[in-house]
């Protein structure tokens, strides 16, 4: 694997969890009303 295809899959990995993130967030300030 090079350098390139290793930082594309950690982009990718972190983009997911900040958007399982912000999900999250999301859900719980709708319970919250």
């Amino acid at each position: 694997m090079s350098g390139y295809e290793v930082t594309m899959i950690v982009l990718g990995s972190l983009s997911l969890m900040l958007s399982m993130l912000a999900f999250v967030v999301v859900l719980v300030k709708s319970i919250k009303k």
